[in-house]
């Protein structure tokens, strides 16, 4: 029974833990996309909440970071920076694609011979997450940068 109640309470934890970086994650989202003027953004600040909802979140994912990546591009396209690529898009897709993956074993059955492979699929997903979240943060720096030079001009 004691050794239960551990394990209730490490996955309480982790629950916990995982709920404070997503709310940190899209408060990253949101704060970049409040920086996007209305006419460049693909998809409302408002919505990237929604990657709170369980299951809707990893499909949400691909259009979050999607819309996200255009709303930067042609943000800085608009305010004369070159830019020849999506801005995070890269690494955002590697994210959502890994994050689907990881739902494989809940799926299908996978052999105890596959088990390494779940930690390389979570290792990648937290590479991938990683990544994502410091090139939209930087991104979110160059226009928050940007746009207090422009009050001060």
């Amino acid at each position: 029974m004691p050794q239960d109640f551990a394990a209730s309470g490490s996955l309480g934890l982790l629950a916990i833990i995982g709920l404070v970086f997503t709310a940190l994650f899209c408060l990253t989202l949101y704060n970049t996309l409040i920086l996007i003027k209305p006419e460049n953004r693909k998809i409302k600040p408002v919505t990237v909440w929604l990657l709170f909802v369980p299951g809707f979140n990893i499909i949400w994912n691909f259009f979050v970071v999607l819309g996200l990546a255009t709303s930067i591009k042609d943000e800085l396209l608009s305010r004369d920076y070159e830019v020849t690529d999506k801005p995070g898009l890269f690494s955002g897709i590697g994210y959502s694609v890994v994050s689907c993956l990881a739902l494989v074993p809940y799926v299908i059955e996978v052999p105890k011979e596959w088990f390494w492979a779940l930690g390389v699929i979570g290792l990648l997903q937290l590479i991938f997450f990683v990544q994502y979240w410091m090139k939209v943060n930087w991104y979110k720096t160059i226009l928050k940068r940007d746009s207090l030079g422009e009050e001060e001009a």
